[in-house]
């Protein structure tokens, strides 16, 4: 019989590629992780050793984007000090394969293409967001081994009632259930409180905020982001059908192409903001939103969300549903007629954007609005105050080359 512990380890393989594909750059070469195969009454160690796979697989992955971040910007804090000690997590790892007595796996993150952000904090936001998924990744893992602990003990009293096994070794299976809960326990907390704090200091400081909690600036930094969706979705959607018009929908595809992103910047030149449009299945590979975006977007939300910078920076991404009228270029393949998606094929050979039914969510209208006081560089801002990208305060918050204070973690 199959155990639910199978069936986890299943759904958290596919969900770990699709998280971390989507946090990290486009252009990083993700390894697909490997499904658990289904769960026997004998498969113990298989369900051990899939967890271990999994979490050894992504530790690696995160030395590896570590490397590269160090490769482009020099050892600075604090990946110098976290990837020293995410190599000993490593270490926990194998000795638990050594003790356990199963084959370690071969390294698939040596030779990663990685594209590293050119500004460090922008690599520190997305070392944050890989931390974050870590720590989401430990806690389904630590579920697991608790669910399987239980199922594990309600055998074991069932065999101990039968007489068929004697207590020892049912003492031996909770051994090296703990063992493993431990190690990934450690290596949870080493994430949550010391690498995820210390990449939050150096980079920008973004932190999520309900509507309900912003102040009073805020507020008006989100009328200028709703004002600016407003009418670059206006706008965009005129193009479009004036062109769907005068040639059908094929002819429309340009208009995504090279009119969206000019609407775009007119619009964000105009309200004083950066913005644009994302999703989780890309037509236009060039409509990946920013690092911070991605704090927001793990979990698919169909509502609004926000978040502030240390520098006062508001971001939102407002979701976008599939309307009747788009499931021409967007729809099924039976929606999808011939020549629309031999347009479609042209212009995005590597088109994922289709297959979505009316009222789909379809991805999200990204914006970043400037403080009040931040200066005038090219957002059409105003205010004389720090540039956008610029801590407020001293330190690490402000530097990442500037000494953190005595006894910060990771730093």
């Amino acid at each position: 019989m199959s155990r639910p512990g199978s069936i986890v380890v299943l759904v958290l393989a596919a969900w770990m590629l699709v998280s971390l594909s989507r946090l990290i750059p486009a252009d990083i070469d993700v390894p697909a992780v490997q499904a658990a195969p289904e769960r026997t009454d004998a498969g113990d160690q298989r369900d051990v050793r899939d967890a271990l796979d999994l979490a050894l697989e992504n530790e690696r992955r995160a030395i590896a984007f570590y490397s590269a971040v160090m490769g482009e910007h020099g050892p600075r804090r604090p990946f110098a000090t976290v990837i020293q000690a995410q190599r000993r997590d490593v270490d926990k790892l194998l000795g638990l394969y050594a003790t356990l007595d199963l084959d370690t796996p071969p390294d698939q993150a040596i030779d990663p293409r990685f594209e590293v952000p050119a500004d460090y904090r922008d690599a520190c936001d997305l070392a944050e967001i890989v931390e974050i998924e870590k720590i989401a990744m430990y806690d389904q893992l630590l579920q697991r081994v608790a669910d399987e602990r239980v199922a594990d003990e309600r055998v074991a009293d069932e065999r101990v009632a039968d007489e068929r096994i004697a207590d020892e070794h049912i003492a031996d299976e909770r051994i090296d259930d703990e063992r493993v809960r431990d190690v990934f326990e450690f290596l949870r907390a080493a994430s949550a409180d010391r690498h995820l704090p210390a990449f939050r200091r150096h980079g920008h400081g973004w932190r999520s905020v309900d509507e309900a909690a912003f102040t009073a600036e805020q507020q008006t930094q989100l009328e200028n982001a709703e004002m600016a969706t407003g009418l670059m979705m206006g706008e965009l959607r005129s193009a479009l059908m004036a062109e769907i018009e005068r040639g059908g929908h094929a002819l429309a595809i340009n208009v995504c192409r090279e009119e969206a992103p000019r609407i775009a910047a007119a619009v964000g030149r105009e309200k004083g903001v950066k913005i644009g449009r994302t999703s989780f299945k890309l037509r236009n590979a060039e409509n990946v939103a920013p690092i911070w975006t991605r704090l927001l977007l793990r979990d698919f939300p169909e509502e609004p969300r926000y978040g502030v910078a240390r520098d006062g920076r508001l971001g939102a991404v407002l979701p976008i549903h599939v309307s009747t009228n788009c499931l021409t270029c967007h729809g099924s393949s039976a929606e999808v007629p011939d020549d629309v998606r031999a347009a479609i094929n042209l212009v995005y050979p590597n088109d994922a954007a289709t297959g979505f039914a009316d009222g789909d969510l379809r991805g999200w209208v990204w914006v970043e609005t400037i403080a009040a006081d931040a200066p005038d560089e090219g957002w059409g801002g105003r205010g004389t105050g720090r540039r956008p990208g610029q801590g407020q305060g001293s330190g690490a918050a402000g530097d990442p080359d500037t000494p953190a204070p005595p006894g910060t973690p990771d730093d």
